[in-house]
């Protein structure tokens, strides 16, 4: 990344390293940006979250939301997720928990994706649940969730590896909630997704 920013000298790029959850907030806290009331000038972004697993903190995204200027493209890790989510619900360790709960934002998934069978076993004590929400409700969860914070979250672009198995779910997210603006970003963003899906369909022969 420095070798490419040297390569291009009469661009303004600034090259930060750190937590990506704290330099983003900092950024977000520390700029003057246009949907906040601020001159013409002020500035409006496009964050392209790319994270390393489950690392993006839902407050991370609020922050994101509050410029009311910078808009998301945020590849989420929908395995990560269901990795986590183990089957059985006695399986679900405090560590998995509090991974799904920080990029999550909230302890209420659990609710949502186990069910209490309400039974008893042979030495008479409670069965506990099982995960009964497959990939689609777990992204489908994960968009109900992003749109608690943002005004206008698309459907996503799910993104599969080699073996077909699901990997990525890929959400546009706007921050302003002008109407105008959020129907002009939608049709881009629209567009871009309906492109990679066309992309993942292969001829029959």
């Amino acid at each position: 990344m420095e070798a490419l920013c040297r390569a291009h000298p009469d661009r303004n790029i600034d090259l930060r390293q750190g937590d990506a959850n704290g330099l983003i907030k900092e950024i977000c806290r520390t700029t003057k940006w246009r949907g906040q009331g601020a001159p013409k000038r002020g500035i409006r972004a496009v964050l392209f979250l790319d994270p390393y697993g489950m690392n993006v903190e839902f407050e991370t995204l609020k922050r994101n939301r509050d410029t009311r200027a910078i808009d998301v493209w945020y590849l989420f890790s929908l395995s990560g997720i269901y990795r986590q989510a183990a089957r059985s619900k006695p399986k679900l360790t405090p560590a998995k928990r509090e991974a799904i709960t920080g990029i999550l934002g909230t302890a209420e998934w659990e609710e949502k994706f186990y069910a209490d069978t309400g039974g008893s076993d042979l030495f008479g004590g409670a069965i506990q649940g099982c995960r009964t929400a497959d990939v689609d409700a777990i992204e489908a969860y994960v968009r109900e969730r992003l749109g608690t914070v943002f005004p206008k979250v698309t459907n996503p672009l799910r993104l599969h590896n080699a073996a077909k198995a699901p990997i990525f779910s890929l959400f546009f997210a706007m921050s302003n909630p002008d109407p105008s603006a959020i129907g002009l970003a939608m049709r881009g963003a629209n567009h871009i997704l309906k492109a990679g899906i066309s992309s993942q369909v292969r001829p029959r022969n």
